[in-house]
């Protein structure tokens, strides 16, 4: 998570493309992590210190690790939380952007460095991320899109929002990203589900998408190919919202605030989302761009 989390501070810099941070994704699970990458991307270690020992290592038969503690760039207790995380296997995203030319190695440092100055991380924060807590990421978008739709900030809300992002990462697309500068509904002609959550917290949802974003999402939804807006179609993407709304339900319940949900139901009569108390949650996926509007009233009718 920490990779999605650095990709969209990429984003919303306008420094890569979507395109772009997509691919490098696609591929850094399956690339080696080098010690030397990892150390800069956590503040440890500069671009030419990390040079200095990738040198060294070319005269003398020792480890990065072991030159680096020996040259007072590494103590014990860093390189040990170094190899920790390198043995978790996939190489961050800063060692695919260098990999593939996209910035250099002083570049990056001076990208890492900006991003730890802007986001503020605490250790606990950063191992939040490292452990896959959406809610690291989710909770300031949620919290300024309250501000945005007038409406006073909800944690059940910060928490429908990471658990539908998690549910895109676990059903759809494992590299589905927030799309924290988003604000346009996704092109026409939009094909959107509808269900309506009542009890503790009544809230009205709505999935939009195109329609080739629609037929991709519902074939890897229902593993399985589709082509056509049909019957099919329209199940799968329906099923995914109500399965959405029901582990949100779960959660819900588990808080002690039960809900209700009413049957999900496609829509072609869309409300003004420019009105009162809407959020949206942009998501690009593998699938394409992905909407979810949701609107806080204290009763819907």
């Amino acid at each position: 998570m920490i990779n999605l989390y650095f990709g969209n501070y990429l984003l919303r810099n306008r420094l890569v493309d979507a395109v772009t941070l997509r691919s490098m994704l696609d591929i850094q699970q399956d690339t080696h992590l080098r010690l030397g990458v990892l150390a800069m991307h956590e503040g440890f270690m500069s671009a030419s210190q990390v040079d200095e020992v990738n040198e060294a290592q070319k005269q003398m038969d020792a480890r990065f690790g072991e030159i680096a503690v020996q040259k007072g760039y590494l103590n014990e207790a860093d390189l040990d939380r170094l190899l920790t995380q390198q043995a978790r296997g996939g190489a961050e995203l800063t060692q695919m952007l260098i990999d593939q030319g996209v910035f250099s190695p002083h570049e990056m440092e001076k990208i890492v460095a900006a991003y730890r100055k802007e986001n503020r991380l605490s250790d606990e924060e950063e191992q939040a991320l490292q452990r896959g807590d959406v809610e690291q990421l989710m909770k300031p978008f949620v919290a300024n899109q309250c501000t945005l739709a007038g409406i006073p900030h909800s944690g059940e809300l910060a928490a429908y929002g990471s658990l539908f992002l998690r549910n895109m990462i676990r059903f759809i697309d494992r590299h589905s990203l927030l799309e924290t500068e988003k604000r346009e509904l996704p092109s026409d002609p939009l094909c959107a589900v509808e269900q309506v959550i009542q009890g503790a917290l009544s809230l009205r949802t709505f999935l939009i998408m195109d329609e080739p974003t629609y037929c991709r999402l519902a074939g890897q939804h229902a593993k399985m190919t589709i082509d056509t807006m049909d019957e099919l179609a329209e199940a799968s993407v329906t099923e995914f919202l109500n399965l959405h709304n029901g582990l949100f339900s779960i959660w819900m319940s588990e808080q002690d605030c039960p809900i209700t949900l009413q049957p999900p139901v496609t829509s072609s009569d869309l409300p003004d989302f420019k009105g009162e108390g809407w959020i949206q949650i942009p998501v690009l996926s593998g699938v394409g761009h992905v909407m979810v509007m949701v609107q806080h009233r204290t009763e819907i009718k």
